[in-house]
């Protein structure tokens, strides 16, 4: 009985362990998705403002080829 107690003890100490890593590693892929969702946004907002400028050189050498 001693045997299976220890046995049983050391195994639910192992799944804590395991429960502690997989907690870790979700915080830190919780962690990886906001930052890349950050990032995201800043590039889409890079690009609009990049498309936005190119857009305005287009109109201005169109109106260059109109002269």
């Amino acid at each position: 009985m001693e045997e299976l107690l220890e046995h049983l003890e050391f195994r639910i100490q192992k799944l804590l362990q395991k429960s502690r890593h997989v907690t870790a590693s979700n915080q830190h892929v919780q962690q990886s998705t906001k930052s890349l969702a950050e990032e995201n946004q800043r590039l889409q907002a890079k690009q609009k403002s990049v498309a936005a400028k190119i857009e305005n050189m287009v109109l201005r050498l169109k109106t260059l080829e109109g002269l």
